[in-house]
């Protein structure tokens, strides 16, 4: 899924959009926030769209639990510990139906 517009609370004025997905059993549906993506390291690397998937798919056989806490994880030794400059979002939900 894509953004279909504005980010809560960004504007004032805007109209709400909505979609349908078909979630299966054992998917994952992970929400974050712009600073997991745009922690940056000690070499002022961002961490990306890419890493974050290679971390969910990484941990695809891990509870929503256990993903939301090795993302913490993984950001911390990413950032080398520093604190991250962006509010930082991290919803994990796993399907089981």
């Amino acid at each position: 899924m894509q953004p279909t517009g504005a980010a809560i609370g960004l504007v004032e004025d805007f109209e709400i959009a909505s979609k349908t997905l078909t979630l299966e059993k054992d998917d994952i549906f992970l929400l974050y926030t712009d600073g997991v993506t745009e922690a940056i390291n000690p070499q002022l690397e961002e961490s990306g769209q890419d890493r974050l998937a290679a971390f969910v798919r990484q941990a695809s056989g891990s509870s929503a639990q256990e993903l939301v806490g090795g993302l913490w994880r993984s950001l911390r030794e990413f950032t080398n510990g520093q604190p991250l400059a962006d509010d930082t979002t991290i919803v994990a939900c796993r399907f089981s139906r």
